[in-house]
């Protein structure tokens, strides 16, 4: 025997289809001008809420909402990455060789364009030396000035070295001012001394002296002093005419 509440209300012989009632009956109480019977409800659980304290979202994974869900797998990735026993460590340093008659320590693993040593560890990819520095040394630190993180010289000028005794954390504008491309100069074509303080850096990286720079715009504004009093004077003559 078939279950009755698995078959129409009115007719109890087909399955229901809305509301209880089988398609024919909905159309016979449609035509005659009969209500259809209410909407069947159902049961539902609520959402739960997260886990988190003070937090009332609801619960995507591992009991938490979406945001404290990543928070975790953040933490708990940094927990693999810092562990020096762990296995992603312990694969970032079977792509080294020490043993190099200069006391580098040799990256085999991937490089970028410019030569330098590229890493990745834990989903993030960036340069082989400061993960190396920060694995054996610690934090590499931040520029005061600029609040962006301090740049690794290498002393020993090999791209693919990763040896901490080897780097030197200082701040952007130094890197580039002792780059093996500006070394050797110690005056700008003027005789300018060049210092740290001396030396300015555009956002393409190009290096220019701000003394030179300061000299170039005296000079150009002194040689068009006399055109531009000459095009004032033309447009206060211009604008009395028009007044006139």
């Amino acid at each position: 025997m078939a279950n009755s509440s698995a078959l129409c209300l009115d007719c109890t012989e087909r399955a229901p289809e809305r509301r209880g009632l089988c398609r024919r009956c909905v159309k016979r109480r449609l035509r005659v001008g009969q209500e259809l019977p209410p909407k069947i409800h159902h049961d539902t659980k609520p959402p739960r809420q997260c886990s988190t304290d003070g937090c009332d979202k609801r619960q995507v994974a591992r009991e938490r909402c979406h945001h404290h869900w990543r928070e975790q797998r953040k933490s708990e990735l940094a927990a693999k990455v810092w562990d020096p026993d762990g296995p992603l460590q312990q694969k970032f340093w079977t792509s080294v060789e020490v043993g190099h008659p200069l006391g580098c320590w040799w990256w085999t693993g991937a490089k970028n364009d410019k030569g330098y040593a590229r890493a990745t560890v834990g989903g993030r990819t960036r340069g082989a030396h400061r993960w190396a520095y920060e694995f054996l040394v610690g934090e590499i630190g931040i520029d005061p000035d600029t609040g962006k993180s301090l740049d690794l010289d290498h002393l020993c000028k090999n791209r693919l070295c990763v040896n901490p005794d080897h780097l030197e954390p200082i701040t952007h504008q130094l890197n580039i001012w002792r780059s093996s491309r500006y070394a050797g100069h110690e005056a700008c074509f003027h005789e300018h001394p060049r210092t740290p303080e001396s030396v300015g850096f555009k956002n393409t990286g190009y290096q220019f002296c701000i003394p030179c720079a300061r000299d170039f715009q005296r000079k150009f504004y002194d040689q068009n002093r006399e055109r531009r009093k000459k095009a004032a004077r033309d447009r206060y003559h211009q604008r009395q005419c028009i007044g006139a």
